[in-house]
This record gives C-alpha cells, structure tokens and sequence, in this order.
C-alpha cells in the first residue's frame, strides 16, 4: 500500500513510500490488535530489505499486525560513504533527518487509519535494524529546536511531511537493533516511551558510546559523532526512561547471533511487557558462539560468565 505520494528526495526527484501488512492468516479479530512497523537498515544509503518477508510474518504469527516501515534512503556521495569516502557527517546526517520525517509520517498515517488495519491506536510499536532502529529513536528524541539549522532549512521541520498532522507520531514502544542516536546525549529527554536496546560490543558500523561513525574507517573526520547503544542506555537510564539493553560480548554489527525466531520473540515479549505495564529497566549479556573480535576482551562479559 503506497502511503505517501510525491516526497521530494535528496536529488530533487519525487518518490513514493510504501508499507507492506502482515496480519495473523485467517484472522477473525478484527479490531485492537497491536502493530509493529519495524524498518530496514542500510545507513540512509539504500534499502537493506533482505529477510523482512521471514521477520514480518514471524511477528503476524505471533498475532501483531506488522508493518514493514519505508523511508527515503540516498544522499550524496552516498555511494562512497561506506567506503570511507565523502563527506559523510553533511550528507547522512540530513538523510537521517528525512528519515525521522518518514517515520513520524507513518505513526500518524497508521494510528490515524488504526480501524482499517484492526489495530490499537495504542499499541503501536516502531522497530528497525541499524538506521532504521536509528528512525526509531531519533522520530522519538528529536524535537524541532534541535534539528540543526541548516537541515531545517533544506528539509523542513520534522512533522512536515506526510498527512494527519493533528495525529500523535509519538510511538508506544521503540526496538533498537543497532541503530543510533544521530546526535549527542543531551538530545534525548524523558519521553515516557519504553525502550529495547541490542547491539554487539564489536560492532565495525556503528559505536559503543557516543563516538564517531563508521570505526572501520582510518580517518573519521568526515564522519558523524552519533551515540552507540550504549550510550543511549546509560543517558535513557539518567532521564527515567524505562529501557532494557540486550548486550551482545564480542558481537559484530550484525548480531543476530539469537536467530530470527528468538529475536522477534524478544522484540514481542517487550512489546507484550509494555502492554501490561511490566517492562523494567534492566540488561542481559548475551555470549555468542563465536566472537566478531576474538582479540579483545570485554570485563563485564567475564563478571557475566563468572557467575
């Protein structure tokens, strides 16, 4: 279902936005489920949609209506970002920002139209992997005074976009699959809004703390300065949010180390903890298998596995 028509994009071209549903097969409830929009990675450079198919219908089997949330990627030198190349803090940081638009934009399409897809206007949850876990977040901590100027200028402010506008975009929930804060601690404040957090320590993309992007990279001074897990933990700690932080010892970018199946059923028993009002703040260790950098050591996992 195409949900937004005609968003300019970063080379002034148009383009359209569009969701897939996922709901329970053969479903006779029609009204008050929960729904989950979970968005795809891909650093604001493109679409890393692989596998949202198996995600998605896992959650419908659980009973949710899920959304595969969509959003505008590219900017420029966004071909070279990964690479090292270009001026990436410019670039991906207005990315991002359209980014956010885009999510706010659907919270209010998909709340607004809560009826027709049997929702709960209630219980509507946003996910993503990577950037789009960093949607998430940032549609949930930026407010308009804190958009730099010059982004403002060229995208306008972030609840520009799309329609609804006297909807809430507030989401009920946030999962983070590795995804950042594009901004420093002192942006987020407490928003009521409960928060799931999972990163790998090792992760090459994306930082431990509130670090510059991309740690690959030999020269980052063309890289954002954005926040890690991590450091998202601790600030929301400090500001009263509710949030739990999966941490995955020696785990790279991709850390699904769990598996599809034992990720959604994390992600859905949040959303259900939340829903009946039991989530508590609080993290678990997880020791993978096999470690994304065998050379370092974390002390924290060796206290976890001590006891």
């Amino acid at each position: 279902e195409v949900f937004l028509t005609g968003v300019p994009t970063w080379n002034n071209q148009k383009t359209n936005l569009q969701i897939d549903i996922y709901t329970p097969q053969g479903d006779q409830v029609k009204t008050g489920r929960a729904c989950i929009i979970f968005y795809y990675g891909g650093a604001w450079a493109s679409k890393m949609k692989t596998g949202f198919d198996v995600f998605n219908s896992e959650l419908a089997m659980r009973g949710y209506v899920a959304i595969t949330g969509d959003y505008r990627v590219g900017f420029k030198q966004s071909n070279v970002a990964l690479l090292c190349m270009g001026d990436v803090e410019t670039n991906m940081t207005e990315a991002a920002f359209r980014g956010f638009q885009d999510t706010k934009a659907l919270i209010r399409h998909v709340r607004a139209n809560a009826a027709k897809y049997g929702i709960d206007p209630n219980k509507i949850y946003v996910a993503g992997g990577s950037a789009g876990g960093g949607n998430a977040v940032g549609a949930t901590y930026f407010q308009d005074n804190e958009v730099p100027d010059s982004i403002k200028k060229s995208i306008g402010p972030l609840e520009s976009i799309g329609n609804y506008k006297n909807v809430s975009s507030k989401a009920n929930g946030i999962i983070s699959l590795a995804g950042p804060l594009m901004g420093a601690p002192s942006a987020i404040e407490k928003q009521n809004v409960p928060v799931y957090l999972l990163q790998g320590q090792c992760d090459e993309l994306i930082p431990w703390n509130y670090e510059k992007a991309f740690p690959h990279c030999k020269n980052t001074d063309k890289m954002p300065t954005i926040m890690g897990c991590n450091a998202l933990y601790e600030r929301l700690k400090q500001v009263g949010e509710t949030v739990w932080f999966d941490k995955v010892c020696g785990g790279g970018h991709g850390s699904f180390e769990w598996g599809m199946v034992e990720l959604n059923r994390r992600m859905s028993n949040f959303c259900y903890l939340v829903m009946n009002n039991q989530m508590k703040t609080g993290e678990f260790i997880f020791i993978p298998e096999k470690s994304s950098c065998p050379n370092q050591t974390f002390p924290e996992c060796e206290k976890w596995m001590k006891k």
